[in-house]
């Protein structure tokens, strides 16, 4: 029943990555939209993420591995960080080069830094698709759970691939959309048949949760366009009152 579970959840990740140019909503209040999103990404970081890391560092510390990876283990909070200036300084280098006058010039370095920053943000979608799996617990509160989860990742899948779409032209449906399809089908698969150490796992949600905040902040909550309050409020009181009763119902 998991790996059904895990299996239709990972499913409806692909259909965004696949759809996402036909969801002609998305075209129409952008901004309403994207901070809605937002609201939704931030109430799931700092209510799920953000204690889940705080969960984890105790029982981290008291981890035996030595070398980079005790160090590692033993700071839960800088890998996280670790997460958020990676995405967050490979998303801004493309920026840069996108917007600069002489781009045209600069010809043979934007195509292989595209490929670069979705590269990156392919091990981002193999992150979430192999926590999802991995961390599912069986029974009705881990599926309701694993639900809440799904509706936050498809809101913030979709915001993420309309602006890589708009971003990228002609490169996002030949080949940007199949790469996270294949990049998101992997990390349910290994999730499927691998099991990692708990210091591993609780690596990976640190890492997560700084991926996550860069791109809630940078992605689905607009900076230059109009803040649209409502909308972004919404999306984080609705979507904290669902984790709430999930709480509740555990």
């Amino acid at each position: 029943m998991v790996l059904v579970a895990t299996f239709t959840s990972t499913i409806l990740l692909c259909l965004i990555h696949l759809f996402v140019g036909r969801m002609r909503i998305l075209d129409k209040g952008q901004g309403i939209w994207k901070s809605a999103a937002g609201g939704v990404g931030i109430a799931y970081t700092f209510l799920v993420l953000l204690p889940k890391v705080a969960k984890a560092q105790p029982i981290l510390e008291e981890a035996s591995q030595s070398g980079v990876y005790g160090f590692l283990v033993h700071h839960s909070y800088l890998v996280a960080l670790a997460g958020l200036v990676i995405y967050y300084g490979m998303d801004a280098a493309v920026e840069n080069v996108l917007v600069r006058p002489d781009r045209r010039a600069l010809r043979p370095v934007v195509k292989p830094l595209i490929y670069v920053h979705a590269s990156v943000l392919s091990g981002y979608y193999f992150l979430v698709s192999y926590l999802m799996t991995a961390d599912l617990s069986a029974g009705y509160v881990g599926y309701v759970s694993l639900a809440i989860f799904v509706l936050a990742m498809l809101l913030h899948y979709a915001t993420i691939d309309h602006g890589l779409r708009a971003k990228y032209g002609g490169l996002y449906d030949p080949f940007l959309r199949w790469t996270f399809v294949v990049a998101t089908s992997a990390g349910w698969v290994i999730a499927s048949t691998a099991k990692i150490p708990y210091a591993s796992l609780a690596l990976l949600n640190c890492l997560f949760a700084g991926a996550l905040i860069v791109f809630t902040l940078k992605e689905k909550v607009p900076g230059s366009d109009r803040v649209r309050f409502w909308p972004f409020f919404a999306g984080v009181s609705g979507y904290a009152m669902l984790l709430l009763i999930i709480e509740v119902l555990d």
